[in-house]
């Protein structure tokens, strides 16, 4: 499924290619609740003990992905777009990045 179909649906399918492009914005918005699944993680390794906190980085990735398309629809597109075809090969995307980035911190 190329990106474009997946900007027309309301959940956002995260792969790969598109955790790629908002990693940065992932690791700056969502710091706070990997870091708290992170100590839970820590403190007992059982699957079902940390569920809430995988819950709020499931919910904060999502957010930064949504927020992406409605306010850098195009420079996030493009940029997803040349990731999928580069095998997230950031050093062939440096221009859509760019673009991408400078809408991200004026839009975001």
């Amino acid at each position: 499924m190329a990106f474009s179909e997946m900007e027309k649906e309301d959940a956002y399918i995260p792969v790969s290619f598109v955790l790629m492009a908002t990693a940065k914005q992932i690791g700056e918005r969502c710091a706070k609740q990997n870091y708290g699944y992170t100590v839970c993680k820590r403190n007992d390794a059982h699957p079902d003990k940390c569920i809430r906190e995988g819950r709020a980085v499931h919910e904060c990735v999502h957010d930064v992905i949504k927020e992406s398309q409605k306010h850098c629809g195009v420079s996030f597109s493009s940029f997803c777009e040349c990731m999928a075809k580069n095998h997230s090969n950031f050093e062939k995307c440096r221009d859509e990045q760019l673009a991408f980035e400078k809408c991200a911190t004026e839009k975001m």
